[in-house]
């Protein structure tokens, strides 16, 4: 094919100028120019070049948008194994930037594909590129078209792919952090102020009776994070947003928030996320239910329900068999829930208009649920005021369902620890003389002691936190160092930035201390040490 001259760049400002649409009486000629030998045609074999130098390219010889004559034309060149990702390097004439027919050059760039993507994600991609990247568009202007032949563009062409790969990587990265085609929504979870773990009761939820469960006092988000029922690794539980529409089998970045009735208002907080929501399909969910019958936890649920004053659940719009309806992994990589819900300032703003209904919604903004979870300091300018006496006191019920687990971990710990060792050796409560007790001390066989402090909190970097200075006050005050090995036990295995924390700790501080995972669904310490 003819290389680009500038008389096709001419030829198609005219027509755009003209205003030709699929109704003018010239249009199959001008649409036969423009494809044929015209830029439309050129960009297609500019884009269709790159299928035979390994990678995977698209192109759209059509000129039209409905009805319209485009206003510039577009290749795409992926990476291969990145077809998917919807971000590409895009090749052609004009852009979707261009204000003018005037701004017709051959351009080059980074991009990607915005009518899939959440606004949040476009907003990470955009600012990645625009501040990291410092040649993320090419532009080779009408009157530079005589220097070129296609060898020579598409050389070009490819060294721009080339030299920006590792940035196309992170920007899908950025795009898609926990895999490609996980997108990022936002959930209201019912309000709870016993964690999500059971049932907390009418206080804080709302009267309105259109919210059909709430005002009953219930919603069956309330065992969303009760993780002593964990199936094979999981945990399976309810969100109302996933009990509308077609999500069977999809996967989803899920932010979830909570609506808490205080005085005559309602606030808004964000609850945590659940990176890797798995939604069940309609097998499954009959899978769990049987499940949960069989284990005798369904009517525990149901007990829990009466112990709050509920005297039965209402199965006309959620049935048995649909109580259960997503799953996650127990395990800190797949999902965060804040110790303490962080109040939202503009729900609107924030979540979107509608903020109130139980709908899946997209992401709009970076949240406290993005900028708390993502592992890495980010300097970041301007006055940030804490939100002061609004929600210290909400999780009173929550402090008191903490401490009988923490005690039921402890019970099983310790005989668990007498049969491997023997009753002689371990020891819970062990005072240390100073009005404090540590959780379990086991003697070793060449007397050396290991200190065990349980933590009940999801996060084992919280666990670690909370924990660390007791434990480190037990075995080294007044001087002494009673403890070989200082163990912090949680309910949740740690993510890999956790675990570089330890041996961080470890190797810095000289102190042997570890983390081990007490299984709530074996109700079994196990027995490697992180």
């Amino acid at each position: 094919m003819e290389f680009f001259k500038k008389k096709d760049i001419s030829y198609y400002k005219q027509v755009l100028d003209e205003k030709i649409t699929s109704k003018s009486p010239n249009w199959f000629e001008v649409r036969t120019a423009l494809t044929t030998n015209g830029v439309f045609g050129k960009t297609k074999f500019w884009t269709d070049s790159f299928n035979d130098l390994g990678y995977t390219a698209k192109s759209r010889n059509d000129c039209q948008y409905s009805g319209k004559l485009r206003t510039y034309t577009w290749g795409r060149i992926c990476l291969n194994g990145f077809e998917d990702s919807k971000v590409y390097y895009t090749v052609g004439v004009g852009s979707r930037l261009s204000e003018s027919s005037d701004d017709l050059d051959l351009l080059v760039k980074i991009d990607c594909h915005r009518k899939d993507l959440a606004p949040f994600q476009i907003q990470s991609f955009d600012k990645y590129r625009d501040s990291v990247l410092r040649d993320w568009i090419i532009e080779i202007k009408q009157e530079e078209l005589p220097k070129y032949t296609w060898d020579s563009l598409i050389q070009k062409t490819q060294g721009f792919i080339e030299r920006n790969k590792e940035h196309y990587k992170e920007l899908v990265k950025i795009i898609w952090p926990n895999g490609l085609e996980i997108k990022p929504k936002v959930a209201r979870l019912c309000w709870n102020d016993l964690g999500w773990e059971k049932p907390s009761g009418l206080e804080g939820k709302s009267k309105n009776t259109n919210h059909t469960f709430e005002s009953k006092g219930y919603g069956h988000e309330e065992w969303l994070f009760d993780l002593n029922r964990g199936i094979e690794g999981y945990h399976y539980g309810f969100i109302q947003a996933f009990n509308k529409g077609n999500h069977f089998g999809k996967t989803y970045d899920l932010h979830l928030y909570t609506l808490k009735r205080e005085g005559n208002k309602s606030n808004c907080y964000w609850v945590g996320r659940i990176k890797d929501a798995q939604v069940l399909t309609q097998e499954e969910q009959k899978e769990v239910f049987e499940l949960y019958q069989n284990k005798g936890w369904y009517p525990e649920m149901m007990k829990e329900l009466k112990e709050v004053g509920v005297k039965h659940r209402d199965l006309e719009i959620v049935s048995k068999e649909e109580l259960f309806n997503v799953k996650f992994k127990i395990d800190s990589d797949s999902f965060t829930k804040f110790d303490e819900p962080k109040f939202i300032e503009n729900p609107k703003r924030d979540i979107s208009k509608g903020y109130s209904r139980y709908n899946l919604k997209d992401l709009i903004t970076t949240t406290a649920t993005v900028s708390n979870t993502s592992g890495n300091y980010k300097f970041t300018p301007g006055h940030n005021p804490t939100k002061i006496g609004i929600s210290k006191s909400i999780y009173s019920k929550k402090t008191v369902n903490r401490t009988l687990k923490h005690k039921e971990i402890q019970e099983y710990m310790y005989h668990q620890l007498a049969q491997k060792y023997d009753e002689k050796s371990v020891g819970t409560e062990v005072p240390t003389g100073r009005g404090t007790s540590i959780d379990v001390v086991v003697v070793q066989s060449d007397m050396t002691e290991w200190f065990y402090e349980v933590k009940t909190y999801n996060q084992p970097l919280v666990c670690i936190r909370e924990a660390f200075g007791q434990i480190l006050e037990y075995a080294m005050f007044s001087k002494n160092r009673h403890a070989k090995k200082l163990i912090v036990v949680g309910v949740n295995k740690p993510s890999r930035s956790e675990v570089e924390y330890l041996k961080h700790l470890r190797s810095i501080t000289n102190l042997n201390i570890y983390y081990q995972v007490f299984s709530l669904e074996d109700m079994l310490l196990s027995e490697k040490l992180y």
